[in-house]
């Protein structure tokens, strides 16, 4: 066993936790996520994501609230081009690159914003894009760009209308815990993606997250289109119209998300959906 120094990501109290060597040594991943429970380090409880050389990644609250729904993609042949993983050393990119960072990506590409990533890493640079390719396909079109901080700072007057992800800055406790509270689908959707064993697996799971949301929300415009004015639209409707449709429960939260998507992909106008 082996003792690792972690920090709440809530109250940044930092405790030693043992590690079992075998766990992460085995992990075709690279990273390995530590569940806390509480009282171990504080009285909150979070999720450590540990790489191999046992430096701690990245780590989120615990928040068994957001459940993904569990929708059944209807065109699987999205699903089936995995090729180019192939190209690609998934473990070395997954340790250069934090959760909060992937989280933070997925919301900028959800809310149809320019995004640049500032990341040191040539892995990063050289591989990232194929990652992002690969699970946005079909769907939601990004316009991701990745800079280190040097180039930054040479060519930073370029990307005034860029959204800015730096580790960095966000890896502040106060800063992060803002992020994350604007973020909790996406977060929920990137925790899905690390807990799988194998990374080519966790990525295919992230695609498939991100082919329901684009289809849930492109169904949504399709209800808003079909209602008349006559009748009063609520989230109520659209969330049971949308339970009938594929037969799942859409929690509140998740609903809210996808109007998000509806209004600021889509650029459709939900004046009219009463709450």
């Amino acid at each position: 066993m082996k003792r690792v120094k972690i920090h709440c990501p809530v109250c940044n109290t930092s405790g030693k936790i043992q590690v079992d060597e075998r766990l992460l040594e085995t992990n075709q991943k690279g990273i390995t996520a530590i569940n806390i429970d509480e009282s171990i380090i504080c009285s909150h409880s979070f999720v450590a994501y540990i790489d191999k050389n046992y430096n701690v990644r990245d780590s989120f609250v615990s928040d068994f609230k957001i459940d993904l729904p569990d929708v059944q993609i209807q065109n699987k042949g999205r699903l089936d081009d995995f090729r180019d993983l192939d190209k690609i050393n998934l473990d070395s990119l997954l340790s250069e690159i934090s959760a909060v960072e992937l989280s933070s990506i997925l919301n900028g590409v959800f809310s149809k914003q320019n995004v640049l990533l500032l990341n040191d890493s040539e892995v990063v640079s050289q591989n990232l894009h194929k990652i992002l390719d690969f699970i946005f396909k079909d769907t939601f079109i990004s316009n991701i760009s990745i800079l280190n901080h040097l180039e930054y700072i040479r060519y930073k007057w370029n990307y005034d209308n860029y959204e800015i992800v730096d580790y960095d800055e966000i890896f502040d406790g106060d800063k992060k815990k803002k992020y994350l509270k604007n973020m909790k689908i996406e977060s929920a959707m990137v925790k899905k993606f690390l807990s799988e064993e194998y990374a080519k697996s966790g990525l295919i799971i992230l695609r498939s997250e991100i082919i329901k949301a684009f289809e849930l929300s492109n169904t949504i415009i399709k209800i808003l289109h079909n209602h008349t004015e006559m009748q009063e639209l609520t989230k109520k409707d659209v969330s049971e119209s949308l339970s009938e449709k594929y037969g799942i429960n859409i929690q509140s939260e998740y609903l809210d998300f996808l109007l998000e998507i509806v209004k600021n992909y889509h650029q459709q106008d939900l004046s009219r959906l009463a709450d």
